[in-house]
């Protein structure tokens, strides 16, 4: 509320003057002061949107950023996923080359049991000759069946010599293949080590720049609630607040209040600091 001057017709004629021209610097004044208030606020305005703007293209960022690293974690599961086809294809060549060597095994067995009979066979053609020997009148026809006995059993052996050989071979062949696959085993041992220090790294990556975000858009609201404390603070202390009641409401204007409300909230504000005290800036 304003104040109310009652003036006697006696004396108008004599304070008209004084008071036309007092009404009229208050008016010059408080065009005054609402043109520094409303061009304060225009540039505080600016001043939030600008923080409004830099806040969305960090936001951006951030979101980009998390892509690219959903698209790395994506890209190192495929290489997991492939690392584990590897692996299993490897255990596959692993059983396969034991399934060979125990086959090896039993062809071993089986040269080792021919060479027992051989042995049996020859000792049965020095029998024979002991009896060829003792029976002279079918010396001829014994020696004959010896002899084609030793042939065969010559040819036996020859076959024997050309089994081991086979199973050496065999032998050879699997030990370069055991050999391969531990190869095999050992890049995907490798392979497997990386994809796992691809993916720690691409974990530390999002935690720090989900933690920079973080502390990023606190620190901006923290700025913009002391900017607003601010402007609470410099209004509960201003004296010439009561002038807003002159301006109507528009865009510029941040604050109207009661003149009685603001006198008390002052008297109460003088109390704790000092009203000549500038307000605290972000």
């Amino acid at each position: 509320m304003g104040n109310a001057i009652f003036i006697h017709d006696s004396v108008f004629d004599e304070v008209a003057s004084l008071v036309q021209t007092a009404a009229n610097e208050g008016s010059f004044r408080l065009a005054d002061k609402a043109e520094l208030f409303a061009d304060e606020a225009r540039e505080r305005l600016t001043i939030i949107g600008d923080l409004e703007h830099r806040i969305e293209t960090d936001q951006r960022k951030a979101e980009e950023q998390r892509i690219e690293l959903e698209t790395i974690q994506k890209a190192a599961e495929e290489r997991l996923v492939l690392l584990e086809q590897t692996q299993r294809e490897a255990e596959e060549s692993r059983h396969a080359a034991e399934e060979r060597l125990r086959l090896l095994g039993e062809t071993r067995e089986v040269a080792e049991e021919r060479l027992r009979l051989l042995g049996e066979t020859r000792e049965v053609a020095e029998e024979r000759l002991r009896l060829l020997e003792e029976t002279q009148q079918t010396a001829e026809e014994r020696l004959r069946l010896l002899e084609e006995t030793q042939q065969t059993a010559e040819e036996r052996l020859r076959l024997l010599e050309e089994t081991q050989q086979t199973a050496e071979e065999r032998l050879r062949l699997l030990q370069e293949a055991r050999q391969t696959a531990e190869e095999r085993l050992r890049l995907l041992q490798e392979a497997q080590q990386t994809a796992e220090e691809r993916r720690q790294t691409a974990v530390r990556l999002q935690g720090a720049l989900d933690h920079e975000a973080g502390q990023i858009v606190t620190t901006r609201l923290t700025a913009l609630s002391e900017q607003e404390l601010a402007v609470d603070a410099y209004l509960r202390v201003s004296h010439d607040d009561g002038l807003w009641r002159w301006v109507p409401q528009q865009l510029g204007v941040l604050y109207q209040h009661d003149r009685s409300r603001s006198t008390s909230r002052s008297t109460i504000s003088t109390s704790s600091r000092s009203p000549t005290s500038p307000p605290s800036r972000w």
